[in-house]
């Protein structure tokens, strides 16, 4: 089979995809914005405005060159959009911020013309795969009569478990270049951008920061945020009260964080199941969540603190949950539903039932 992948490819889910995929036989083409450095990458040039991604010429051209048997693009109204007008199969990967956050922010005329986009592409793809039944029904909401094509389940990739000397030299590095040393963290993998609510997670540290037991053992990961996201954030901290890491790690440095981690927290105003919440869980650190649907969902079957309300008292309370639990035994949940070739196995099954439902078209 040979598939084009159109997305971000320079993200850590992407990278694990397109390795999992190789694995199993799958011939790949990659096409991305802002890639010209990337090695294997089609480049689609920058990104200037969203009206970037309706240069369909550019998606014909790709198309026309290396002839694949499928696209399987990434976020509804980005590269979804940029693929629609292909006759190719199409499975479309719904992200929680396209879905969840784009038609119902900004301004009426924002509102609407992502609405519109929203529909044309749920009803334009033979298929569509997410990480929350509430993104599915949300997207069911904006085309309605589509959940017959939405596939859910968990497509984050688990982080592979490094060999010894992997990890002994990675502790090294991270003790020199970021002072990370012993155990017990409390982190914050999601970065500083806007969805991931900066807000929020400054409110919870300056209140983690008062708790003396904790100084000196909270991370907070930049992530792929921008210079600006990181300005504002640094507003309302004070950055010598926690280890900041200015720059994207490596799966064998993630590894090496979650597992020695207590707590990892992550609260954003939209999320379909990200890796941020599962890799450092299935690793052993107790999730601390805000009260969305899907991670009210997770919640329920694998455990972990759900902030009710990310006010004064609901910080409070959760302060009080850390302070008390802190250093209890490790969290442990059933990692089934997260394992490699079940997460690879699920999305060449979304593969399939794209291509049947392009026939039967």
């Amino acid at each position: 089979m040979k598939v084009l992948i159109v997305g971000p490819v320079q993200s850590p889910i992407m990278v694990r995809l397109i390795r999992s995929l190789r694995k199993e036989g799958i011939e790949l083409y990659l096409a991305a914005h802002n890639a010209s450095e990337v090695d294997g990458v089609i480049d689609l040039g920058p990104i200037k405005s969203m009206f970037d991604y309706f240069r369909f010429d550019k998606i014909n051209r790709i198309i026309k060159k290396v002839k694949p048997d499928l696209i399987h693009a990434h976020g509804l109204n980005h590269y979804g959009l940029m693929c629609m007008f292909q006759p190719l199969p199409l499975l479309v990967a719904l992200w929680g911020s396209d879905v969840m956050l784009a038609p119902y922010e900004g301004t009426k005329l924002k509102q609407f013309f992502y609405k519109i986009v929203n529909w044309f592409v749920l009803k334009r793809a033979d298929r569509c795969h997410t990480s929350s039944t509430h993104v599915a029904n949300k997207a069911n909401a904006q085309a309605a009569n589509i959940l017959n094509k939405v596939d859910v389940f968990y497509w984050g990739f688990p982080l592979l478990e490094p060999s010894t000397s992997e990890l002994s030299q990675v502790k090294k590095q991270l003790e020199k270049e970021f002072s990370i040393e012993g155990e017990g963290f409390l982190v914050f993998p999601r970065g500083l951008s806007y969805v991931y609510n900066p807000d929020g997670v400054a409110s919870i540290l300056n209140a983690l920061i008062k708790e003396k037991k904790f100084k000196g053992k909270i991370v907070v990961l930049k992530g792929f945020s921008t210079n600006a996201d990181e300005v504002h954030f640094f507003k309302q901290i004070d950055r010598e009260s926690i280890i900041y890491i200015d720059r994207l790690l490596s799966d064998v440095e993630l590894y090496y964080l979650y597992s020695k981690s207590e707590y990892h927290f992550s609260v954003p105003i939209s999320d379909a199941l990200g890796g941020g919440v599962i890799e450092p869980s299935i690793l052993g650190s107790y999730p601390v969540l805000s009260n969305i649907l899907p991670y009210k969902e997770y919640i329920k079957n694998y455990g972990g603190y759900i902030i009710r309300e990310l006010d004064q008292k609901g910080i409070q309370e959760l302060t009080q949950f850390i302070s008390k639990h802190y250093k209890c035994d490790k969290h442990q949940i059933n990692h089934d539903a997260f394992r490699l070739e079940n997460i690879t196995s699920s999305i060449l099954k979304s593969y399939e039932q794209a291509f049947i439902s392009q026939n039967e078209h």
